[in-house]
């Protein structure tokens, strides 16, 4: 006898797990909203900060590698100025123009959203992509002004090895605080 639909063991063995995927879901939903409500009724009132940090550079002792930098201060002839003054005038932007969500907020999430896009050997950027955020309406927002930033400035100063430009990815990490 032959059964439908399920003509191989590599269909059986997705069906399985399509469906323990689908019990696991369900559990995980369920909890986040239980501590939800649970800090919602603790929570009376916070306030919010949020704290962005400029990236750290890893060197490696035969090469010398540089980050790539945020368009500014470019008048700057020491790099060292150049990266402090271009990672002030991006941290300026971003705190001009990030919102703590009220979702995340009533929610009480806080944390570090990483942000990652790339800069090629010429400069110009890649597409922003969250990869890591404690709450969906965090990474929403945090990648939004950090597609707006990179919309406002496309060509960036690119990361170097030996002082030749090289492509690079750029991780931006952005700190979320309920006090």
């Amino acid at each position: 006898m032959r059964m439908l639909g399920l003509t191989s063991r590599y269909s059986t063995s997705g069906l399985l797990m399509a469906t323990i995927m689908t019990l696991l879901a369900w559990g995980f939903s369920s909890a986040p909203e239980a501590a939800r409500q649970e800090l919602r009724s603790q929570t009376q009132l916070r306030v919010t900060t949020i704290e962005v940090s400029p990236p750290v550079t890893v060197t490696h002792s035969d090469n010398r590698r540089t980050p790539p930098l945020y368009p500014a201060c470019s008048d700057q002839p020491d790099f060292q100025q150049r990266k402090a003054c271009a990672d002030k005038a991006m941290l300026e932007y971003i705190y001009e123009h990030i919102r703590y969500p009220k979702e995340a907020r009533d929610a009480g999430a806080e944390g570090m959203v990483v942000v990652r896009f790339t800069v090629d050997a010429r400069g110009q950027t890649g597409i922003p992509v969250v990869i890591k955020s404690p709450h969906p309406a965090l990474g929403t927002v945090s990648l939004k002004v950090i597609q707006r930033m990179l919309r406002r400035t496309a060509v960036w100063e690119p990361a170097r090895e030996n002082d030749t430009p090289v492509a690079t990815e750029f991780n931006l990490p952005i700190q979320f605080k309920l006090n």
